[in-house]
């Protein structure tokens, strides 16, 4: 499908128009949340909110959503235990009924601990994910979890559940903070994908032949970075070498704000916007 879509950015959009019913559109949101993650995505009566970004910055999304009427969210996943990823869920979960949570079935820290304990005594369920799972949403909308997860992994990042959604043969690569390992551990995958959301905010590993393969066997039309101010450098300039040299097109919430995407499979167009 990606040979077929024609992209029409419309940069600093300040008001957002829905669209009509009769029209098979799907809206997807990459949040500004700082140096953080967190996106949305609205496609055939089902939404689904992947993070929430830190708890300082979660009201960007919880307004942008309230902006767009939802008032339930059907799936909330959460990538893995940091609190730059999940520490706004609570500030979500008092704005928004959630009907269910995603969750790593790896290691946790304290933000977890605390969700479950708050979740487990309501009316939302609690689904925990290991080992790759297909669950079918509707017809042509399906997600996808990609990653085994390690019993005792060496570090946290790479406990991030790594997942594609895709809408007919047009697919969205969401990777968490996945590390060199994560990346390398995908590679026997078709990870193909018109959308990469780029694995921890544009960090680089230490072998760039690595990062390559990685970013090859995705080969994005478009890469999301969500990044903002950090003493890491990210997004780091190799990581956006390797993209430019993929003739990838590079958004970033640290320079666009939220970046808003309405892709009309009717019309077979990409609408890009950025809200600020």
């Amino acid at each position: 499908m990606k040979n077929f879509f024609k992209i029409i950015f419309l940069v600093f959009i300040f008001s957002l128009n829905s669209c009509s019913s009769k029209d098979d559109v799907a809206k997807i949101f990459f949040f500004d949340v700082n140096q953080g993650d967190s996106s949305f995505i609205d496609y055939k009566n089902t939404t689904i909110l992947i993070d929430t970004g830190d708890s300082k910055f979660v009201n960007k999304v919880i307004s942008t959503l309230k902006d767009q009427n939802v008032k339930s969210i059907d799936y909330v996943i959460l990538s893995h235990d940091h609190e730059d990823h999940v520490s706004g869920f609570l500030d979500v979960y008092n704005n928004f009924k959630i009907k269910n949570l995603i969750l790593p079935d790896a290691l946790k820290d304290e933000t977890f601990n605390k969700i479950e304990q708050v979740v487990n005594n309501s009316n939302t369920s609690i689904h925990y994910i290991k080992d790759p799972t297909n669950l079918k949403l509707s017809n042509n909308f399906n997600l996808k979890f990609l990653s085994k997860l390690e019993d005792n992994p060496e570090n946290i990042n790479n406990t991030s559940l790594v997942f594609s959604l895709s809408m007919y043969n047009f697919d969205i690569l969401y990777t968490g903070d996945i590390e060199e390992d994560g990346q390398l551990s995908l590679l026997n995958q078709n990870i193909k994908s018109e959308i990469l959301k780029v694995p921890h905010h544009g960090a680089f590993n230490n072998d760039k032949n690595n990062v390559e393969k990685f970013l090859n066997k995705v080969s994005p039309l478009i890469s999301v970075i969500s990044s903002g101010d950090n003493s890491y450098g990210h997004p780091n300039k190799n990581t956006l070498n390797i993209l430019e040299s993929l003739d990838s097109k590079i958004l970033r919430t640290d320079k666009m704000g939220t970046i808003y995407m309405q892709c009309n499979f009717d019309k077979d167009t990409l609408t890009i916007s950025s809200i600020l």
